[in-house]
């Protein structure tokens, strides 16, 4: 990857990269969430995304042919968390790629077990930023079982922009007035029904760098 990063204009505190699997969901409605990530942290660290590649495996066919699909999506304004399913587990030194070095991460989420999350105060964008799609075209008694992957990733373009997050701090000299940004995190839907008698595993899979970017460019020191 030769990715600039052009947008990391901090100093880097931590890079990560974790794995999250939910258990075998059933009855997913239009819309559920099933994972949930934010950064609410009150001091200046920032995440920026390189990597997220969501899978979905259908274990148990449904009854009748069944689409099998997910949607990431941006949450903005994301001033209380999703509820429900197994929290992330993101105390240090976990999925630190750097444990020398690496600050425990700033984030704080939620996965699935085998429901729907319970939404907090958000607003997803009108657009999801990944899908992915696929079809369970046999009755269950017919079908195989199959996997869905889809993934965002940093490649090498100089024109490529990272997702680059907010967290919730800013500079005093930010937006006119300090203090005043909102988190923002990814929640990952189940955009078509699932249908009876099946199960299906998500697999979230994250690469991401958090950094200081307030004053004195670490996290805890000065303003």
């Amino acid at each position: 990857m030769r990715g600039r990063l052009a947008f990391l204009n901090g100093t880097p505190v931590g890079h990560y990269r974790a794995a999250w699997p939910t258990g075998l969901t059933t009855g997913l409605a239009a819309g559920n969430p099933f994972f949930s990530i934010r950064w609410p942290a009150a001091t200046f660290v920032r995440p920026l995304i390189t990597r997220l590649r969501v899978a979905a495996t259908l274990v148990t066919p449904f009854t009748a042919a069944n689409e099998i699909a997910f949607a990431a999506f941006f949450a903005r304004n994301f001033s209380a968390p999703d509820t429900g399913g197994t929290p992330l587990v993101v105390a240090s030194p976990n999925n630190m790629l750097n444990s020398l070095a690496d600050a425990a991460m700033s984030c704080t989420g939620v996965i699935a077990t085998t429901g729907t999350l319970t939404a907090g105060t958000r607003a997803l964008d009108t657009n999801p930023f990944l899908y992915g799609s696929g079809m369970q075209t046999l009755a269950a008694a017919s079908a195989a079982p199959m996997t869905v992957a889809e993934e965002f990733v940093l490649l090498s373009a100089d024109s490529q922009v990272e997702a680059h997050l907010q967290n919730g701090n800013a500079p005093a000299s930010a937006q006119g007035g300090g203090n005043n940004f909102s988190p923002e995190g990814i929640v990952i839907t189940c955009p078509t029904a699932q249908g009876a008698g099946g199960t299906v595993r998500y697999v979230v899979s994250m690469d991401w760098i958090e950094y200081a970017f307030g004053p004195g460019m670490v996290p805890g020191i000065g303003g």
